[in-house]
């Protein structure tokens, strides 16, 4: 029975309801069913019910438990569970996880659980296989059958749910479009602690959730997360998310999960603050309801200005992705935009023919574009004499096709607009333009490509080939923005005007001329080809190739000096942008938008995505390409490589502790056996860790959270120090480790960063935490004085500090926290990175590839005063020659044994 087409509102079991969901009896404090639900209903009032798991693919729930009590083997159990949880007002609802494997023993255990009396719904879910993709055994006919074989054995009116990660390729990769005709509600993971590791809340992880999933025209659920990972769940991210999900307009709401630290105090209390009839929340202090709207910046550069006119002051530039709320009732249509007034002064929207946009909206219970809904373009207008253009008709062939703000594939992306296979679309004849080789159709939401020129590719399905595509002889097609008409020939008596900051229209007197359809015709080479920029600093550098890395030209580019390059004379490396020259490369500016360093003269001219050099390996001098393999860093003193995956298989070789692996994604593989959990790689098999966790053998570098993001910024100003140490391998580890006790805790290696001064300076530098976290208090190494703070399994450590802050437990640490100076006896300060306060990690790792180079550059090794230990070099012997570059240093594990030339 499918349930797609319903029309107005659709009732739920979840409606007004707020869930917890249960794993299972082993991730509980409780060891019986009753003492479970009294438990529950005393601590959180408020919540209406359970959502049990009943089965992982094959097997019952109960197989993988150790606690029989609680443990749901079949469905006498779960109506045991039932009946337990109706006496204390508790509603009972399911679900499982499906994986494709064994179609008819999946579907033989759901329909069993879903026709037990008092279940109310039954949530299918999904969980990452080995190797990161969801229903990985399964592909789209799996996925029809399945759902079509539940469906027909519950009875017709019974609830299904589809529980999913609604990021990304998730949804097209679980196969949605197979099950969303069959199921009555979707369930958008919104584990927003995990995704943004740590340092978001759950806002725009909603937000992208219901962009993707609105256009199904099912209720949304959303579950939030309250698990500890990669840390502690603040409990005011709790009442947020909630509080948010009912804004923008969701049924009901769940919690993932119940039990444990999970739901610890504070947690519960934020729970208890819920209200499952939907609470509205004041975001940022800019009022609720329609006194306020939200909006995301979809354009390179926002300008806002003093007033809303493109002739006015710019008093800011917000960079693409800023959030921004603005007033509700401030909209205003001057110079053929859209404004509205926010903290930062007047914003425009976008062009007020709604064909070029600034600013995407995000606002609760509004469509995600700020528009109409993408589905009230699916149709030609009925009941209307017909517009007085023709319209055409497409059907998606792809997947997905992407949805942009302009004619052109390097353009702002709308990923709340994607289109999905099989929709379709109705557009004016004229609404087309054939540029960057594609052609191109807009359809009121953004542009999308038809066909790709000369290639036979095509991504929509012309269903209307009686009508015939239109030359454009009126104001629409003149009114595209400049960046959608860059290919188009005018007639002589046409000219262009100066084309504005945000990609504005181009004006003509005259009549327009007829669009050419070979642009090989139009001599546009010099406009489409060169870009302008304007140094905005008093000198910028010039070097060899794009990376920090590069040779410094002896020349320098001074304040308003001006350049000219080709379009595609670009690269993105380092965390910049660079541009090639006549002299060599210059930054324009920095990728996150925090630096500036050139004023972008040509805006309405765009960076051309073509040829091969938008590569970084293509250009003389610049660096090998990087190897993009996941990295596993062996943990152990040493590490057995076997023959299979087995205790008693074969040994065939060996690791030491610091080996790195480099193991694809695709042909990696784990496999359990014998109490462990094995790993193959090039080399054989070897153990990751035991299954009961108390040991650990190989480590997922990449997998680390807030890997390359951690540090926002060096916690000293480089310039205010002028000696360093690295982490691990160093030559004052070997020298004078032993004095300082390197041998006893850290295998003999440094066991951090250093950041020095050669004489006192008083007051020394300051030092600052150059992250965001929580206070862990003061510890007694690393003297005179020593602060930690927390950041999910991370603990920081800043030692040897001088007049050190007092910061009590657990406050607020932001970047440009202060936690003390640069002290005058050892004129340095420690940096060093615990890891679940077991390993200690390279913070070098933690950076941008922006701040390792800066550190590099300014600490360049084997330099340092013929009479000072602290020679920024790597120890190497005739017998020794491991981790000799800054970021190849191995794991350390506290109090381990000795490892480098140390040991022997």
């Amino acid at each position: 029975m499918a349930a797609s087409g319903r029309k107005g509102p659709v009732s739920t079991p979840f409606d007004e309801r707020l869930l917890w969901v249960h794993l299972g009896g082993d991730n509980v404090l409780e060891t019986e069913i009753a003492a479970l639900a009294e438990r529950i209903r005393s601590a959180t009032p408020n919540v209406s019910g359970l959502l049990l798991k009943t089965s992982h693919g094959a097997d019952w729930q109960g197989a993988r438990e150790s606690r029989q009590a609680m443990a749901i083997t079949g469905p006498a159990a779960l109506q045991r569970w039932a009946r337990t949880l109706a006496r204390v007002g508790l509603e009972t609802h399911l679900w499982c996880v499906l994986r494709g494997v064994d179609v008819d023993a999946e579907v033989r255990l759901v329909t069993q659980a879903c026709r037990v009396p008092g279940a109310r719904s039954m949530l299918l879910a999904f969980e990452a296989e080995p190797g990161g993709s969801y229903f990985g055994a399964g592909d789209a006919a799996r996925a029809r059958e399945l759902i079509a074989r539940i469906r027909a054995g519950i009875a017709p009116d019974f609830h299904l749910g589809l529980n999913l990660d609604a990021r990304g390729r998730h949804p097209a990769n679980i196969h949605l479009r197979e099950w969303a005709p069959w199921v009555q509600s979707l369930h958008p993971m919104i584990f927003h602690y995990e995704f943004g590791g740590g340092r978001s809340n759950a806002d725009a992880w909603l937000d992208q959730a219901f962009g993707t999933l609105e256009r199904h025209g099912l209720p949304l659920v959303p579950m939030l997360q309250t698990y500890p990972r990669p840390g502690p769940v603040p409990a005011e991210h709790i009442a947020r998310a909630a509080a948010s999900a009912w804004s923008k307009g969701a049924s009901g709401l769940s919690l993932f999960r119940y039990g444990g630290d999970c739901s610890s105090e504070p947690i519960l209390q934020a729970v208890r603050g819920i209200n499952p009839q939907g609470a509205q929340l004041q975001l940022d202090g800019a009022g609720a309801g329609p006194r306020w709207r939200r909006f995301r910046v979809s354009a390179a550069t926002l300008r806002a200005r003093r007033l809303p006119r493109r002739s006015s002051t710019v008093l800011a530039r917000l960079p693409w992705g800023s959030m921004v709320d603005v007033s509700g009732d401030s909209r205003t249509e001057t110079d053929g935009y859209v404004w509205w007034r926010g903290p930062q002064g007047w914003l425009p929207q976008g062009r007020s023919d709604r064909r070029h946009t600034l600013m995407v909206e995000v606002t609760p219970a509004t469509p995600p574009q700020g528009q109409a809904l993408l589905a009230s373009r699916l149709r030609p207008p009925q009941g209307v004499d017909g517009p007085e253009t023709p319209l055409k008709g497409f059907r998606v062939l792809a997947d997905g096709l992407s949805v942009r703000s302009q004619a052109a594939s390097g353009s702002d992306y709308l990923r709340a607009a994607r289109l999905q296979r099989d929709d379709e679309l109705w557009v004016e004849a004229d609404a087309w333009v054939e540029q960057d080789g594609f052609r191109w159709w807009f359809h009121g939401t953004g542009w999308s490509a038809e066909l790709a020129a000369g290639s036979g590719l095509r991504f929509l399905e012309d269903l209307t080939p009686e009508v015939q595509r239109m030359r454009s002889s009126r104001p629409p097609l003149a009114q595209f923005s400049a960046r959608a008409v860059g290919l188009r020939a005018w007639s002589d008596d046409a000219r262009q005007t100066e084309v504005g900051e945000e990609g504005e229209e181009l004006t003509q007197e005259g009549e327009l001329g007829e669009v050419t359809d070979v642009v090989d015709e139009v001599d546009v080479e010099e406009e489409a080809s060169v870009k302008r920029f304007r140094v905005q600093v008093p000198r910028l550098a010039i070097r060899s190739h794009p990376s920090l890395a590069g040779t410094k030209s002896e020349t320098r580019l001074l304040q308003d000096e001006s350049i000219e390059v080709r379009a595609d004379a670009w690269v993105e490396q380092d965390d910049y942008l660079w541009w090639l020259h006549e002299t060599g490369w210059s930054v324009e500016r920095s990728l996150d938008g925090d630096e500036g360093f050139m004023e972008d003269l040509t805006p309405d001219v765009e960076r051309s995505v073509e040829g091969a050099r938008g590569r970084p390996e293509d250009f003389p001098g610049a660096p090998p390409p990087r190897d993009e393999r996941p990295r596993w860093q062996v943990l152990a003193l040493t590490l057995p490589v076997h023959d299979a995956p087995g205790a008693r298989s074969v040994r065939s070789g060996r690791l030491e502790q610091g080996d790195i692996l480099r193991v694809p994604e695709d042909s990696a593989r784990l496999v359990e056996a014998d109490d462990y959990l094995w790993l193959r790689h090039g080399e054989g098999w070897s153990a990751v860790r035991r299954l009961d966790g108390r040991a650990e053998f190989l480590l997922n570098l990449d997998s680390l959270p807030l890997l390359g993001i951690l540090l926002r910024r060096h916690p000293v100003d480089l310039e205010e120090v002028n000696w360093a140490q690295y982490f691990g391998n160093t030559s004052f580890a070997w020298r004078r480790g032993r004095e300082y006790s390197y041998h006893r805790y850290a295998q003999g290696l440094h066991s951090g960063l250093d950041y020095g001064c050669y004489k006192d300076v008083r007051p020394g530098p300051r030092v600052l935490a150059g992250l965001e976290g929580v206070s862990a208090g003061r510890g007694n190494k690393y003297g005179p004085n020593r602060l930690d703070v927390r950041v999910g399994p991370y603990r920081i450590i800043y030692g040897h500090l001088g007049a050190p802050a007092n910061l009590p437990r657990e406050a607020p640490v932001s970047p440009q926290t202060q936690m003390g100076r640069i002290e005058h006896t050892l004129y340095h300060v420690h940096l060093e990175i615990r890891y679940k306060d077991t390993y200690i990690l390279n913070p070098l790792l933690f950076m941008s590839s922006r701040m390792v180079n800066q550190f590099v550059e300014r600490f360049p090794l084997r330099v340092g005063r013929a009479d000072d230990t602290h020679v920024m070099r790597f120890m190497q012997t005739e017998t020794w020659d491991r981790w000799q570059t800054p970021l190849d240093q191995p794991v350390i594990r506290l109090g381990g044994e000795l490892i480098g030339p140390t040991a022997g």
